[in-house]
């Protein structure tokens, strides 16, 4: 399964209780960031995006340029550690004053949701509203909402609300999923991430394809209806076939270069996500990906500030291998 919202745990220590819980709160306060390179960073267009999402997510400021120059500051380096998106000092530390709040109440109130399994339906984090513990239970609302603000005080960062499914209900649903079902050819899709969202209250999947009828297609298949949340990427992008691509690098000199980042971004969104460990070219001044078969343009950078050096275009064919050589401009 490709890394998706879905296969996250949440930074704040709730990963028991739900699948993926995404930090949300209001703006984090704090000066701008020191350029390291003196221009915004060069990130892929999949971090980018990601980084992006967690910031919406999370009530921080998350237009491009903001997250480019945090990225181009080496004080952003623990928090891209932490939370796996650049992060200024200033927001992590806010993120984290927000998660503290909940820490003395949180194990409670887990607990007391765990005691009542034909009513519990998870806990989760609101950071968008400044840090609250959200508890959910489908029956017995005002009853569970009493006994919390006598265990944890009226006063704790706590808000009970009602849902319509258990969370125990949800993981069965989710535990019966099986990515490599045969039956999601038919649509023809592929299901790439799945997993229980407290938020939602859902089942959620995350599908590849170009069908608008895949999701009410899903949920009729397997009687999910109204239990499940269908996301599809809308392209199809990982029915692809595969291929794979070798990148040759080599200086004005004609030498190979060595240790730099080769980065493919495909022409079909969604194709192609850059891994977490991108591969660098080696002693030959050599690398190779394996690919969905569409068109790519190839960026090789170096380096802490990821300084492009060569930049190069290749069409990726179906089960076969494709060569492109790219000049670059670094030693």
């Amino acid at each position: 399964m490709r890394a998706s919202l879905l296969a996250i745990l949440i930074a704040s220590g709730l990963g028991a209780c739900s699948t993926q819980v995404l930090p949300t709160s209001s703006p984090a306060r704090g000066g701008e960031p020191v350029l390291a390179s003196g221009r915004p960073s060069s990130l892929t267009p999949q971090i980018l995006a990601q980084s992006r999402r967690f910031r919406q997510d999370a009530g921080l400021r998350s237009d491009d340029l903001w997250i480019r120059q945090v990225a181009a500051d080496p004080a952003s380096a623990p928090g891209t550690l932490k939370y796996g998106v650049p992060l200024t000092p200033e927001e992590v530390r806010e993120l984290e004053s927000r998660n503290r709040s909940v820490q003395s109440i949180k194990e409670p109130v887990i607990d007391y949701g765990d005691s009542h399994p034909r009513d519990w339906a998870g806990a989760w984090i609101d950071q968008r509203n400044g840090g609250l513990l959200i508890a959910q239970f489908t029956e017995r609302v005002n009853e569970h909402r009493a006994a919390l603000a006598d265990l944890v005080g009226p006063a704790a960062p706590l808000e009970v609300r009602a849902a319509d499914f258990t969370l125990a209900d949800l993981q069965e649903i989710a535990s019966s999923v099986r990515g490599d079902d045969p039956w999601f050819a038919t649509i023809p899709a592929v299901l790439y991430g799945w997993g229980t969202s407290v938020p939602v209250n859902r089942v959620k999947l995350e599908i590849s394809s170009v069908n608008p009828n895949a999701a009410s297609m899903i949920e009729d298949h397997f009687g999910w209806k109204g239990v499940v949340e269908v996301e599809s990427d809308g392209t199809g992008a990982l029915l692809l076939p595969r291929g794979q691509l070798e990148i040759v690098t080599t200086n004005p000199a004609g030498l190979p270069v060595p240790g730099l980042r080769c980065i493919a971004v495909a022409d079909m969104p969604g194709a192609w996500e850059t891994p977490m460990d991108i591969p660098h070219t080696d002693r030959r001044g050599f690398c190779a990906l394996d690919l969905p078969a569409t068109g790519y343009w190839i960026r090789l950078d170096q380096g802490e500030d990821q300084s492009i050096v060569g930049i190069g275009r290749a069409v990726v064919s179906a089960n076969a291998k494709t060569r492109v050589a790219i000049s670059v401009t670094a030693p």
